[in-house]
């Protein structure tokens, strides 16, 4: 007979003839005792992480508040470098005792305001009003009713001297953006000393001012700008094979400004949908006319019109 165990017969883990069972009747106590060893350690730990983490954000809170004493977050620890800053700033208004601080932000604020009124006053006026023949704004060019681009340039791509490839450049170049003072080079060129460029506002509009751009004598290469516009008018018109309606006629300064605006003088004429821009001469170019920006300014119909 083998060895048996006191406290395993006790149990029950022999049958009848003293053998062991093969099932093992502690198996339902381990694992009571397993699982509960698994769940206490699953609590702790989340006791542990919740304590860990208030404690975290205690001293976060803490952190970003001043203390009795005054100091910001950021000069816990730093007590030497906080005195000599509030020594130092002692120091400054001990200083500016005898400084009106009332009257220096007076001047500061009317400093300011004449800044303002200086930076306006070197802004050309055409860039203190809306801009409807403005291409990023919906304004489009109506090619067939423009004329021809003259190539100022020579053909990139050429074949037994046909020109096949020039730089590109259209009447899309009036109606786009640029900056102050306009880029020589930047322009839109038509053949001769008379042309034209239709022009679909973005809106429609009571037109009461238009602008006309070139290049300035000082920036013209030969000191002069030749091609520039001379005699120019402006036509208004509700549909492109609409009739237009003369809006009057300007003469462009070459010894003036890069942009120049004109008032109408009949700007109560209507409301119109299209524009265009007639150029009648030019100042002695005799090959071509070139026109670097036009913009038309008014008032949409739902807004009041201003003498």
């Amino acid at each position: 007979m083998s060895r048996q165990s006191g406290r395993l017969k006790s149990k029950g883990y022999y049958d009848d003839d003293e053998e062991n069972r093969l099932l093992y009747k502690e198996s339902p106590y381990n694992n009571l005792c397993t699982r509960f060893s698994q769940k206490t350690l699953l609590s702790l730990l989340c006791v542990f992480l919740l304590c860990f983490g208030g404690g975290l954000y205690k001293l976060y809170a803490s952190s970003r508040t001043c203390g009795t004493s005054g100091r910001p977050y950021y000069m816990y620890g730093c007590d030497s470098e906080w005195r000599a800053m509030q020594t130092q700033l002692a120091k400054l208004q001990e200083d500016m005792g005898g400084v009106d601080v009332r009257g220096m932000q007076l001047q500061l604020t009317d400093l300011h305001g004449e800044v303002f009124r200086l930076r306006n006053k070197l802004l050309p006026v055409a860039d203190t009003m809306p801009n409807f023949a403005l291409e990023s704004q919906g304004a489009t060019i109506s090619y067939h009713l423009t004329s021809e681009t003259y190539h100022t340039r020579p053909p990139l791509i050429t074949f037994w001297g046909i020109p096949l490839w020039y730089l590109p450049t259209n009447p899309r170049t009036v109606i786009q953006a640029h900056s102050s003072p306009l880029t020589p080079g930047q322009c839109w060129a038509f053949g001769g000393r008379r042309g034209h460029v239709f022009i679909s506002l973005s809106h429609p509009i009571t037109i009461t001012h238009v602008t006309l751009g070139h290049i300035s004598s000082m920036q013209a290469p030969a000191g002069f700008p030749y091609s520039a516009p001379r005699e120019f008018s402006v036509y208004g018109k509700n549909t492109v094979d609409g009739e237009g309606t003369r809006l009057g006629t300007f003469v462009y300064d070459p010894n003036g400004e890069s942009l120049q605006t004109f008032k109408l003088p009949g700007h109560t004429k209507g409301v119109f949908r299209c524009v265009r821009l007639q150029i009648e001469s030019n100042w002695g170019h005799p090959e071509y006319t070139c026109i670097y920006n036009f913009r038309v300014h008014g008032k949409m119909p739902h807004m009041p019109v201003t003498a």
